[in-house]
């Protein structure tokens, strides 16, 4: 969207796979099962910038593989005329073959690092009948799952459209050229279906002051009213993607849950994650252009409508090159902790936030998923970027669209 969602089942094979190598972060392998290390793979750093359509497409190719084979869920995308027969067909095998499909397709600048994975995935499954078979299935899924998208190709992106009316989004420095924005086909949500995005407040309403007088206070760069943990928290999530460590994180919780790992539910988990944080920037992204709002320093250099202009007000980090209304950070963290505290169960278990792509602050620790979505969009307050009603516009945007996925796709099919 830019320019720059039982005894005898051979699912338990755990690949021993040489991941430092191939550009999986440098620490122990905490995936617990194919899917999980075809995950940490695909959003590893050194494969270069968070890659959503690869991302989506693989976790949805890996989990209709699996169903082919043993049907526990609906799939996402239809067995098509002439796809491969899955009697026999082994999962280690297969998932591989599925993920490896939809990388090599999409990303075919990082082709080495992708067949070299791929190897490795196969050397631990015995040759035979079953790996055969599960090669040629997990393959022709693959592609068949990057061809129901290939009408992505064709979306047409355009920049941000800016304006000097009031309470219209402009461009602010540092940056010289505005995000882009397309419309993309969602994935649970129908696609001519308005995402249900509460309306900004008016530009002088008492909301619209509040939020004003709010950023104002806790987002300026000298601010002595935000505190010292309300800072670092700014920087933490002002200086990651989300999307990227929300993945991460559902690796690490589904292997720490004691075997054995179901590689079903861990398929079934990390498409329908896939699918919500994709679905939320999906919808979010043209959000922002239908309402094209301003950004805090804009509204407070100006001012107007009830507000005393400062030119000189700065936020705590640079202000993005793209509308306030809604959050994009709190539209993904809102999405992505909503999936996995109802797929998972947590409830108020405490969770250890790592960020794969932030070195300077990789982790933090808090009482619960729903803790973490709440500083992730609170922190866009803090950072000076945002308003606090584009935050909660964007938690329930995120929440919404994580209900829509969980509830209504990749469903449990009826006891045979």
């Amino acid at each position: 969207m830019l320019e720059s969602f039982g005894t005898g089942r051979r699912d338990l094979v755990v690949l021993v796979l040489l991941v430092c190598s191939l550009g999986v972060p440098d620490r122990p392998v905490l995936a617990a099962d194919a899917v999980t290390q075809w995950t940490e793979f695909a959003i590893a750093p050194k494969l270069g910038d968070y890659h959503w359509h690869s991302v989506v497409l693989m976790h949805a190719a890996m989990h209709d593989t699996l169903n082919a084979i043993q049907p526990r869920y609906s799939r996402w995308t239809a067995a098509r005329s002439g796809e491969p027969a899955a009697a026999g067909a082994l999962p280690e095998a297969a998932v591989p073959a599925a993920a490896y499909t939809v990388l090599a397709l999409e990303r075919p600048s990082q082709r080495e690092a992708i067949d070299a994975m791929f190897a490795n995935a196969l050397a631990a499954v015995p040759d035979g009948p079953g790996k055969a078979s599960g090669i040629a299935l997990g393959r022709a899924i693959g592609a068949a799952t990057v061809a129901r998208r290939e009408g992505d190709r064709e979306v047409q992106v355009a920049a941000f459209p800016s304006g000097t009316e009031p309470g219209v989004w402009r461009l602010e420095p540092p940056f010289f050229r505005p995000a882009s924005v397309g419309r993309y086909e969602t994935f649970a949500f129908p696609a001519r279906e308005e995402s249900p995005v509460p309306l900004p407040p008016p530009l002088g309403s008492a909301a619209y002051l509040e939020a004003v007088a709010e950023v104002r206070t806790l987002g300026a760069k000298n601010s002595t009213r935000r505190t010292s943990a309300q800072t670092r928290a700014a920087l933490y999530w002002a200086d990651q993607n989300s999307q990227r460590n929300f993945h991460a994180l559902a690796v690490r919780l589904l292997a720490s849950r004691p075997p054995p790992h179901d590689l079903w539910e861990s398929a079934r988990t990390m498409a329908l994650l896939s699918f919500a944080l994709t679905d939320s920037f999906l919808l979010a992204w043209p959000a922002k252009a239908r309402f094209n709002r301003w950004r805090p320093i804009t509204a407070i250099q100006e001012g107007g409508f009830g507000v005393v202009a400062d030119p000189d007000w700065r936020p705590l980090v640079p202000t993005p090159p793209h509308p306030d209304h809604p959050s994009g950070h709190a539209t993904d963290c809102g999405a992505g902790a909503r999936v996995l505290e109802m797929l998972l169960a947590l409830g108020q278990q405490p969770v250890r936030y790592v960020t794969i792509d932030n070195d300077g602050d990789p982790g933090r620790e808090y009482p619960g998923l729903i803790a973490v979505a709440e500083e992730c969009g609170a922190s866009r307050l803090w950072a000076g970027v945002h308003f606090r009603t584009a935050n909660e516009a964007g938690a329930i945007l995120g929440q919404a669209v994580a209900e829509r996925v969980v509830q209504t796709t990749l469903q449990p099919l009826p006891a045979r």
